[in-house]
Formats: structure tokens, C-alpha cells, sequence
């Protein structure tokens, strides 16, 4: 398999959305037309050997083949490949120095590269190309140049969860929120309870389900104490890093299939590739008719509102009019006047809260976390990530700061206490509430 096949499939892998002609066109930009006819061939023959089901062709379809499905079946079959590769790996004791001048082999550099060669040898056909491996590094979450390959190797050997020896909290109590984004998508994808599913002609994502279920384990993979940083601060990345990954499986966003029939064959593959067998038990009906019926009409409502902001996402994707930036950071200023008009009442934070809580009304938790879902896909976030941080004058607008002011031109380091909510938009942010921050004695 040639460098240029590996860099497509590494753009297929990165964005299964990305159709094969526009990626073998991104690959062999730098060659011109020479190749690109034998690319294509090779790329779509070496998706149709990964990928779990022979390619679909729409009768009278103007796609040529491989689908958006077959893509994303290529990718989830890819993960799932390495991770099999990753996790049978043997890993033997380095060989012996030959002579006493030389230093001691470094057992885990020797164990990393034990892990690589394997992958190099077992994924696809030939060598492993750096394009590729490092799009496989990324979504894996294995860092860069396969830093962190050997936790991934014991994390995926164990059989439930244990303390994994990945530094999420910090020596000065602070979170690592890199590690902890990591360890938030393994055990995403190590799960194998259908947390997707389609029941009754209808796709249901169980959201209060796949949050609680990687939170208690997130404690139990990390050793690190409840108490030791912000939960919130946890939660947002778990929230994130489950959106993350079901927009890029197109369960959720823009690209979702529209009829039933094509999105009860999306997650019926999904189960497939990603080896879902496990049904999510929901807990029974609550015994209160009245809140029942409540917590229904909320539901409908929220399901109705679901369909309004995915209707919008649609107008959107049209050709946009020259003041189309102005129309979208409108439409920010209407969802961020919603968010405040609900904090004025109902504290953002009490109710992320109670998506978490032990209260038994399960269903209204499921209102709750479908809410912040919704509102997460339209840029709602907490900021700032850090806890500590050098704020500059021309991010102040940002923040309400105790007792101090930053002058023009100067940064103050200052530490957070409590922190706020805005809408991201455009690489903006529109504050809901602003965080506090005071200054620290590191001045």
C-alpha cells in the first residue's frame, strides 16, 4: 500500500464525512493526475477489505460507493482493529546489553515499540505510513507519537476497572484536562452496552445512562478523589468527549440520517463495528400519573425543540448570503439570551448538577441531560478550563475580577472562583455569566 493510499484513508479515518474522490484529490494534490486513478482504486479496495459489510449502492444514487455508511463502517472497523492489535501484543523482556559498556534498555520504550511494529505489520497492508499512524494516535488518544500506548495496552487488557496509573489530577491538585478528555474516550469507547439504539422506528441516545456509567468509572480508572478537583469541571469533558465522538459517528448532528430506515442501518452497523452487544436497562416508570405526564409533555417538547435547531442547522447548510456571519452570530445572541433568561431563574450549574444527582426521578434527569446535549451542540461551555491563569487585558471583558483591574496592556495571574458560562461562537465567546477570578499572590 502506497504513502499516498495511507494518507486517504487517514483523511477518511480523521473525517468520515469526507467523500473518497475529495480526499484522494487532498492526497495527491502535490502529484497532480497522474496517480489518482490507481489511488482511488487501491483506497476503496483497501476500505472494502477493513470495513465490517460489502459496500451499499443506492439504486439511482449519484454517490458513488464507498457511502457515508461504508466510511464510517471502514473507520469504527479500523479502531476496533487496532485496539485488538494494541491489546495482543506481547511484551517480552528487552534483549540483554552485549557488553557491560553499554546502558540497560529502556523496558518501556522497548514495549512501545513492541506495540508500534505490531500495528505497523497488522493493520493494513504494508508498513505502517505517518499519516496514517498519527490520525490512528489521535482518535485513539494515545498521544502524538504513541506517548501513552502501554496504559492503552493495560487499560484495554483489564476486565474492569482499576486505578490505571494516568496522571488526571496534578502533583498541585489542579486537572490535567488532556488526560482526563483521554481517558474519558477510552472508556467511551471500551463500553459495550448499546448506549445508541433504535426502538419503535425511533433513534434513542441514553444519555443520563452513558454519563453516569462513565463517570463512576472515570473515578475508578483514574485513583483520583472525588473531592480532589471540580466534578463539574469532569463532567463538562465527559459531556464533551461523548458528543465529540457521536457527532463524529454521525449519530448526532447535522449529518444524521434523516429517514428511520437509514438511521436503524447506522446504528445497527455501529453496534456491529463497535461491538455493542449489551442492552441499556432503563429504570421503571415513575408511580405519580401527574409527573409522569409532566416529565412526557417535557420530553415532546424538548424532542420538538430537537427538530427545530436540527431544521435550522439544515437552513444553514444552504448557500449563505453575504451577511450570513451577521444572521449566525444573531442566532448566537438569541441562544445565549435563552441560556440567561434560564440562569436568571435556574442556576446552570444547579441544574448540570442535577443530571448527576441520586434523586430517583430518572426520567426528569434524562429531560435534563438531553437539554444540556442540545444546548452543548449549540456551543453552550464553562470557562475557563484552567484553574490558575495569566489573564491578559483584552480577555478581562471576559471575566468579573474581585478587587482588582487588569491595565492595558499587562496580564494579571489570577485564580478562578467560580466559573462561567457563554456561548461559543465563531471562536467567540458570548458570556451567559461571567466567571470570577481573583488575583493570586504570584504577582
Amino acid at each position: 500500500m502506497t504513502a499516498l493510499v495511507q494518507e486517504t484513508l487517514a483523511l477518511i479515518l480523521t473525517s468520515p464525512t469526507q467523500r473518497l474522490r475529495e480526499a484522494v484529490q487532498t492526497a495527491c494534490a502535490a502529484d497532480g493526475d497522474r496517480s489518482r486513478s490507481d489511488v482511488l482504486t487501491q483506497a476503496r479496495d483497501a476500505m472494502k477489505a477493513i470495513a465490517s459489510t460489502p459496500f451499499r449502492q443506492v439504486e439511482g444514487g449519484n454517490e458513488p460507493p464507498p457511502l457515508l455508511i461504508d466510511r464510517l463502517s471502514f473507520a469504527w472497523s479500523l479502531l476496533k482493529r487496532a485496539d485488538s492489535v494494541i491489546r495482543g501484543t506481547a511484551l517480552t523482556k528487552p534483549p540483554k546489553p552485549i557488553s557491560t559498556l553499554q546502558p540497560p534498555p529502556n523496558q518501556d520504550e522497548h514495549h512501545r515499540g513492541l506495540i508500534i511494529k505490531e500495528m505497523s505489520t497488522n493493520l493494513v497492508d504494508g508498513p505502517l505510513e505517518a499519516p496514517l499512524q498519527t490520525a490512528l494516535f489521535e482518535l485513539l488518544g494515545v498521544g502524538d507519537k504513541g506517548q501513552f500506548l502501554l496504559l492503552y495496552n493495560t487499560f484495554l487488557k483489564a476486565n474492569g476497572p482499576k486505578k490505571l496509573g494516568l496522571n488526571v489530577v496534578q502533583a498541585d491538585g489542579s486537572l490535567s484536562t488532556p488526560n482526563a478528555r483521554r481517558l474519558a474516550r477510552w472508556i467511551v469507547r471500551k463500553l459495550n452496552m448499546k448506549y445508541v439504539d433504535f426502538v419503535d422506528g425511533t433513534l434513542i441516545t441514553h444519555v443520563p445512562f452513558l454519563m453516569e456509567q462513565v463517570y463512576r468509572d472515570f473515578y475508578e480508572w483514574s485513583g483520583a478523589r472525588k473531592d480532589a478537583c471540580d466534578p463539574r469541571r469532569i463532567k463538562d469533558i465527559i459531556a464533551d468527549e461523548i458528543t465529540s465522538w457521536l457527532t463524529y459517528s454521525c449519530l448526532d448532528g447535522d449529518l444524521l440520517p434523516e429517514s428511520a430506515a437509514d438511521q436503524a442501518v447506522l446504528v445497527r452497523v455501529f453496534h456491529k463495528d463497535n461491538r455493542l452487544n449489551d442492552r441499556v436497562h432503563s429504570a421503571p416508570p415513575l408511580a405519580d400519573p401527574i409527573k409522569d405526564r409532566r416529565i412526557a409533555e417535557l420530553e415532546a417538547e424538548l424532542a420538538a425543540a430537537h427538530e427545530a435547531i436540527r431544521n435550522r442547522d439544515s437552513e444553514s447548510a444552504k448557500p449563505l448570503p453575504p451577511d450570513a456571519e451577521g444572521d449566525r452570530s444573531a442566532t448566537a445572541q438569541v441562544v445565549r439570551d435563552v441560556c440567561k433568561a434560564i440562569e436568571s431563574k435556574y442556576p446552570l450549574d444547579k441544574l448540570s448538577d442535577a443530571q448527576h444527582s441520586d434523586d430517583p426521578m430518572l426520567s426528569l434527569r434524562s429531560v435534563l441531560s438531553h437539554l444540556f446535549f442540545v444546548l452543548r451542540r449549540q456551543g453552550l461551555t464553562a470557562y475557563p478550563t484552567e484553574d490558575t491563569f495569566e489573564l491578559a487585558y483584552e480577555k478581562a471583558g471576559l471575566f468579573e475580577c474581585l478587587s482588582f483591574e487588569v491595565p492595558p496592556d499587562e496580564s494579571r495571574h489570577v485564580e478562578v472562583v467560580q466559573r462561567g458560562w457563554a456561548i461559543k461562537s465563531a471562536n467567540r465567546l458570548l458570556p451567559i455569566r461571567r466567571a470570577q477570578v481573583r488575583m493570586t499572590e504570584q504577582q
